[in-house]
């Protein structure tokens, strides 16, 4: 196999090719394949069917280069991709062995503002080639258009780490973090609050859906709604947050 002397590791061609046959058989409508060169500022690869996911056309994003993408990055997204999603993939990127660095995968969504102005939310989710250090050199995966999540002020970020034992794969998740573009997004309303009130002298979504007058999936919704908004991952977490930062 064709080595890099820049990264230490199988070339982007290679990798590449392995990346597409990973998920060439797989049921993904209105996804594309992407490779990005660092170094030169450019798309080394990109799908025919990229003009399905961010309505630009191949031709229009490997002339275009990474220039191009930041023209069309929403300018709120790409905020926190280079303030929190980078720097949190930098972070672990050096931290793992270069043999572990293959085996990692990162996923976040963003939009893309179309010639007509219009959003176009992406999911996505690929990996990188790096430098001895772990720098990246190059990064390649696959994007797939999340046309209900166009109107969605959130990024999903996370990272995962593959593995397996002969035929059986597991994956690891390394981050999850739910980020808000817009502050005003993450703050809980009035009516999150009074059952965040409840949910922590100890009644049940039912109990709650009685005492509000509203429908017990109403609450798992505005529980569910807070979760995300705290990046707290159960409710004793979320009681805690509440509590630590007098909310109630």
């Amino acid at each position: 196999m064709e080595r890099s002397a820049d990264t230490e590791k199988p070339s982007i061609h290679h990798v590449m090719e392995d990346f597409i046959r990973r998920y060439e058989h797989a049921s993904l409508p209105h996804a594309a394949f992407y490779a990005i060169d660092y170094s030169q500022r450019q798309y080394l690869l990109v799908s025919q069917s990229c003009g399905l996911v961010m309505g630009y056309r191949r031709e229009e994003m490997i002339e275009g280069g990474l220039g191009l993408l930041l023209d069309i990055y929403q300018r709120d997204d790409f905020r926190v991709y280079n303030q929190k999603v980078f720097p949190v993939n930098m972070q672990l990127l050096r931290a793992a062995l270069p043999e572990e660095r293959q085996n990692m995968i990162f996923n976040y969504n963003f939009r893309v503002v179309g010639k007509d102005g219009a959003l176009t939310a992406v999911c996505q989710r690929g990996q990188y080639l790096t430098t001895p250090e772990g720098l990246p050199v190059y990064s390649y995966g696959l994007l797939q258009h999340q046309a209900e999540r166009a109107s969605i002020h959130t990024v999903r970020h996370s990272v995962e780490r593959w593995g397996g034992i002969g035929d059986v794969f597991m994956n690891e998740v390394l981050h999850r973090q739910l980020y808000f573009p817009y502050e005003e997004d993450r703050m809980l309303t009035q009516r999150e609050r009074e059952v965040l009130k409840w949910i922590c002298e100890g009644f049940s979504s039912k109990q709650i859906a009685a005492k509000l007058h509203i429908a017990e999936n109403t609450v798992v919704n505005h529980r569910k709604s807070m979760l995300q908004k705290t990046g707290t991952l159960n409710v004793a977490q979320l009681v805690a947050f509440a509590v630590r930062n007098g909310i109630v």
